[in-house]
């Protein structure tokens, strides 16, 4: 009998069930079945000792497999495998995947005056509500309700009943329908730090509960829909096949065989394989180490590697010269953050939609009846006084704290020793008493569960806006800035040609700039910007953005993005959307022109900064300016709080270049588009993956204990961090004159799209960095130092209007700093027009 046919089984015997307790796993069928070599040739299963029967049905069926012929041999695989789907063809509805809290609002928002009264009562249900409010209603109960029997204990925390009360009740479909929503109010404190910050603290349940007294808590065990998000199928079962693949089996360097051992593991086939053809092939980490068992002395390598595809229904993908049999071409952390971008920016879109609930509920009035619960801690009339005071009036006001009753003035205490733990100071002598909204299910038999989740809001976002309060400020035309004279402020610019670059001086003496500052590759343009700024007052200085790519050349290894898009494809994308262009209107973004650039590992970088070098060496200029010397996704480490949403950041974050995976993978044996940041939610959405876990999660070490060391997603940061900052202070130390440079962020937090810190630089010094943020980074610039200011093209109207009252106030706070107003962006043809615009003739 050949070897290891204790492993095989009998297509013959397929259809027989599987009935004795004696085979607990696919080994023990298999070890049933003998398989004949002989006829059928070799035979590869993975793990059988760790795949049990999943149903009653008979043969492989029960256990989720079945037979594949793959060319000389046979493989045992799953007969299914999970697909996730991120074309995102379909079009999403926008209301299947509203959180439940925004379902709320927009009940609320369709309610009328004496629903309101209702649902601000006892609550409001099914048969209160007309048939197109039911459907809402009908989306806000959970599919299936249960809560659990807990009373208070001594300390305010939850504890269960004493006695035979059920701990967890699930009510029936009926008991369902018989379910309430209600909305009450409850107040908290609003305070001041010391440093001028706000916060706020707000009684704690032992504060006003008494002990013993029931509390029902609804348990979230509902399995909502786990496949879909706003409607569109993401997660796909479906029969196992073939992915697409990078490697063709069929290669004529495949055709060698390779030696089969009874039990093997995906990289010991894979070491063979490569062997075999000359090829470099690779198992992901995460699948490298499991048991295949086979049947067999030898078989043709490439149908042995097609079997291993199908067995981790996987695919074979190219990483440079390394060809690795992972999840998919594309990577598990790219499908995803391709689906977290989409699911946020449909969300965003939603803002439009709550809004204008927002304003349906204003206009209606009827949060007007929203009530305090009995059991809350009771106000005094000053404090009911302010409240109602500052309904009408402009936010920010105060009241005394010794105003407060005694219970109040303890939670404030209490609140202040908490605080103070956490290492923040609180003000004691003022107050600012705010009214919340909160909401709760009520059981059929008036029973009231604890309220859930976060907040609805402040009532004054939900009642109708008094006449008198100051609405936002109008929005005006751009007023020319006067530049001071004497300040050295500079003007930068980008251009290639000698006669545009021959008239910058001009215009920029025009209006009040001594400094121009030039990015260029053309030693033609340079050398004519300083011949005409020579017959002036006006020193030139070349810009230096070590990445970029100069026009016309193409990057043999172009930096991209974990979705795969260059520099300008990511801004483009990150600049299409909603949230953008909002913050823009309301913050004074300035848009940008981003070059393609190119990695730390790409075989023109030499060549290109040998150019530059050659350019900085030229005579008449006062210095060279580095710019951009860490793009997006470079910083050393990445901040678990974000000023921006995580997806927006994340989207445009670099360093995603063959040469730096390749480098990453044959270290450690995963690729990095594999990796999925923890920060991006989905939600109900389950987007598992049998076979392919999470490396971001692993140990760096596969020895190592996880919570004693970094993930392989923090070396993988490290890794592109170390290529940066290591190639740059190769070039900065080569760089003739006088140097100044961009300070480099340590911690990614926030976009690079706002204005920025320049320094001078001395031979021998470390490359400058910095931790603080934007506007701590402005009041820091010492008198050597530079603020560069972008002014894009073109900027919107609500936009421009911002940025001309940030600059001028910069200006105004500033008045010793040096500016540098960067409009490298600006076409040619608009700079004059443009220039007029923003700042004063002199």
């Amino acid at each position: 009998m050949e070897l290891g046919v204790f492993l095989a089984f009998s297509s013959a015997m397929i259809g027989q069930q599987i009935t004795s307790p004696a085979i607990p796993n696919l080994a023990g069928y298999l070890a049933a079945h003998p398989w004949d070599v002989q006829k059928k040739g070799p035979l590869i299963v993975l793990t059988p000792n760790e795949v049990t029967a999943k149903t009653g049905s008979g043969g492989l069926i029960a256990f989720g497999r079945k037979e594949f012929r793959v060319g000389s041999l046979t493989a045992i695989a799953p007969s299914e495998m999970v697909l996730i789907d991120d074309e995102l063809k379909e079009l999403p509805n926008l209301y299947e995947g509203l959180p439940r809290l925004d379902k709320i609002v927009y009940l609320m928002s369709l309610l009328d005056a004496g629903q309101w009264k209702t649902a601000c009562s006892v609550g409001i249900g099914l048969t209160d509500l007309r048939q197109d409010q039911r459907a809402v209603y009908k989306s806000i109960l959970p599919s299936t309700f249960s809560y659990e029997n807990y009373v208070w204990g001594d300390r305010g925390g939850l504890v269960h009943p004493p006695g035979d009360q059920p701990q967890t009740v699930t009510l029936t479909s009926d008991e369902e329908a018989g379910v309430r929503l209600c909305f009450s109010k409850h107040v908290g404190l609003g305070v001041r730090t010391t440093d001028g910050a706000r916060t706020n603290v707000a009684p704690q349940p032992a504060d006003w509960q008494k002990p013993g007294g029931p509390a029902l808590l609804r348990k979230d065990v509902a399995m909502e829909d786990r496949t879909t998000l706003f409607g569109v199928q993401i997660r796909k079962v479906v029969d196992n096949r073939l992915k697409p693949s990078n490697l063709d089996t069929k290669l004529k360097s495949l055709n060698r065989p390779i030696s089969l051992a009874p039990k093997m593991t995906i990289d010991e086939i894979c070491r063979l394989a490569s062997a075999a053809s000359g090829l470099r092939l690779m198992a992901d980490v995460r699948i490298g180490s499991l048991t295949v068992e086979t049947v067999g002395q030898s078989a043709r390598a490439g149908d042995v590697l097609q079997a291993l595809a199908l067995c981790v229904t996987g695919s074979y993908r190219k990483v440079g010269d390394i060809t690795i049999l992972t999840s998919d071409l594309e990577g598990i952390g790219t499908k995803r953050l391709r689906l977290a971008f989409w699911k946020w920016d449909v969300e965003m879109g939603n803002l439009q939609r709550k809004r204008e609930w927002g304003q349906a509920i204003r206009a209606n009035g009827g949060a007007r009846n929203i009530a305090f619960k009995e059991e809350l801690l009771p106000l005094n009339d000053a404090m009911a006084q302010f409240m109602e005071t500052d309904r009408n009036s402009a936010r920010g006001t105060t009241m005394p704290a010794s105003e407060l009753p005694s219970q109040w003035q303890q939670v404030l205490t209490k609140g202040q020793t908490r605080l103070s733990q956490e290492g923040m100071n609180i003000r004691t002598d003022i107050v600012e008493p705010t009214e919340s909204v909160s909401w709760n299910f009520v059981l059929p038999d008036g029973r009231s569960l604890l309220p859930e989740g976060a907040d609805i809001g402040q009532l004054n976002s939900l009642l109708p806006r008094n006449a008198g309060t100051p609405g936002p400020p109008a929005i005006g035309p751009v007023k020319p800035i006067p530049i001071r004279s004497g300040a050295g402020t500079a003007l930068v610019f980008k251009t290639d040609e000698p006669s545009v670059a021959a008239g910058l001086p001009a215009l920029a003496q025009t209006h009040g700039f001594e400094e121009i500052w030039l990015q260029t590759w053309d030693s033609k343009c340079l050398a004519a910007l300083i011949d005409s700024a020579s017959r002036g007052h006006t020193s030139v200085r070349l810009v230096v953005k070590p990445w970029e790519l100069p026009k016309g050349i193409a990057s043999a290894d172009p930096d991209v993005t974990l979705l795969g898009n260059t520099a300008s494809q990511a801004t483009h994308l990150q600049e299409q959307t909603q949230y953008w262009q909002t913050a823009q209107s309301n913050t004074g973004r300035s848009p940008s022109e981003v070059g393609d650039s190119m990695g730390p590992g790409d075989p023109v970088r030499q060549a290109i900064w040998k150019g530059l070098m050659d350019l900085a060496g030229t005579p008449g200029l006062a210095g060279t300016v580095l710019l951009q010397t860490e793009p997006p996704g470079y910083e050393p480490t990445v901040s678990d709080e974000m000023y921006a949403p995580e997806e927006l950041m994340f989207a445009g974050d670099l360093g995603y270049t063959r040469a730096l995976r390749s480098r990453f993978l044959a270290a450690h044996g995963v690729d990095p588009v594999d990796f999925v940041d923890r920060r991006l939610r989905f939600g109900h959405l389950d987007l598992s993956l049998p076979m392919f876990g999470d490396p971001s999660l692993m140990p760096a070490r596969m020895t190592d204990a996880i919570e004693e060391s970094n993930g392989f997603d923090k070396q993988w940061l490290a890794l592109r961090s170390e290529a940066n900052r290591s190639a740059v202070a190769e070039l900065v130390s080569r760089v003739p004159g006088a140097v100044c440079i961009q300070q480099r962020p340590m911690v990614q937090d926030r976009p690079q799209d706002r204005g920025f810190a320049i320094v001078p630089w001395q031979i021998g010094s470390e490359l400058p960095t910095t931790l603080l943020p934007p506007n701590e980074q402005e009041s820091s610039v010492s008198g050597d130092g530079y603020w560069v200011w972008p002014l894009g093209f073109p900027i919107e109207k609500t936009a421009a209007y911002r940025i001309s009252q940030n600059l001028s106030r910069h200006i105004q706070r500033h008045p010793l700093f040096r500016l540098a107003v960067d409009m490298s962006s600006v076409p040619q043809a608009e700079l004059a027009r443009q220039l007029d615009a923003w700042f004063q003739r002199e």
